[in-house]
């Protein structure tokens, strides 16, 4: 018992010297261990957030603007996703990773100018997906910016710019019933794979909700060269600015495909064998092909 006692109290120690040094690295008061807050409709989402069933078969779901609690609850995780905004995403990407456990060999490998979509160092593995948005000005002005997945065996983190619309906002309002529906006696495999389709489906989604927007303007641009008085001079720049940024967004919605094919067939150590989950991950790649040819 005294011994039992002695080990608790310096694995507090341990944890706390950990903590203090990785506050530290981070500077508490910069941005991402005090994380910016969102300005304007998304005042109320803080740039951490955190789902989790932990071992004892409880629930942990929070927003914060800090990680110290969250690393504290994936040490006792069976399956968890975190999710983190930032508004510096080249550096606090590498940061956030680092600080969640994953190598830099891996992180190292999809940032910066890398064109990898996909790796897999057998522990680990990481993904990027297109985030697509889209500004309404005399044309459509197609941005595609980067969301990053890092996976281990009970963990997917994801990272993306605060650029990105409220991307994952409702998952994280719902993510406790998406954690609950995976199934106790699933192999962690088959739950991180169940919970990596929900936030890959969730980011196709909010991407395909921009093609309507595309769609939108296209008709009113069918109206105007209808109207014989329409000036041709708006009409060519307006036309340009339409095919432009119907290339930028299939180009995003076929990275999304290889991505997905990647998923599909690389055998990931850490994902699931299971071929109705796999299965599932090609209906997700089917339906950004038929975005496609929406398109």
């Amino acid at each position: 018992m005294v011994k039992d006692t002695v080990n608790r109290k310096r694995a507090k120690v341990v944890t706390a010297n950990v903590v203090s040094d990785v506050e530290k690295e981070l500077h508490i008061s910069d941005k991402i261990f005090q994380a910016e807050k969102p300005t304007g409709t998304d005042n109320h989402q803080k740039g951490w957030f955190c789902a989790a069933i932990c071992s004892d078969g409880s629930l942990f779901m929070d927003e914060a603007d800090t990680p110290v609690r969250i690393l504290e609850i994936l040490s006792g995780a069976v399956i968890a996703w975190v999710d983190f905004r930032t508004s510096d995403f080249e550096k606090d990407a590498r940061i956030a990773g680092t600080l969640l456990g994953f190598s830099d060999q891996l992180i190292s490998s999809l940032s910066g100018e890398s064109r990898l979509l996909y790796e897999d160092l057998n522990t680990e593995m990481g993904l990027k997906l297109p985030s697509i948005q889209i500004r309404l000005h005399e044309h459509p002005d197609v941005q595609t910016h980067t969301t990053l997945l890092l996976l281990r065996r009970n963990l997917i983190l994801t990272i993306h710019p605060m650029d990105v619309d409220r991307r994952f906002s409702r998952l994280r309002r719902y993510s406790s019933k998406v954690l609950q529906k995976i199934p106790i006696d699933a192999s962690p495999e088959d739950k991180l794979t169940v919970l990596l389709i929900r936030i890959i489906d969730q980011n196709n989604d909010r991407n395909f909700e921009h093609l309507r927007q595309i769609e939108e303007h296209g008709d009113e641009l069918n109206k105007r060269l209808m109207n014989p008085e329409t000036p041709r001079t708006i009409l060519g720049p307006e036309i340009y600015g339409m095919k432009h940024a119907l290339i930028s967004y299939l180009n995003a919605l076929w990275e999304t495909v290889d991505v997905l094919h990647d998923v599909r067939y690389g055998d990931a150590e850490v994902l699931s064998d299971n071929t109705r989950l796999l299965e599932q991950v090609g209906l997700l790649a089917e339906g950004c092909k038929a975005a496609n040819r929406s398109g």
